[in-house]
């Protein structure tokens, strides 16, 4: 199952080490950094890549042996 951690270097609510951790649990994870707090970034970098990972993971058809609805 693909999927996208964001996770920012400044988070009190959600250290990032716990998120490495949740990551890490995930094959093939996509993780983005980002230098601020708990907070959704409007860096256009960020944006761009989480648009990118949704497009795909919506145009991707499931491979032999996924789940679908």
């Amino acid at each position: 199952m693909p999927s996208l951690h964001v996770l920012g270097r400044q988070d009190g609510t959600n250290p990032p080490e716990l998120g490495q951790k949740l990551a890490a649990c995930f094959a093939h994870a996509q993780v983005l950094w980002h230098e601020g707090a708990h907070t959704v970034p409007d860096d256009k970098e960020i944006v761009a890549a989480v648009t990118h990972f949704c497009t795909r993971a919506v145009s991707t058809p499931p491979q032999d042996g996924e789940m679908t609805d």
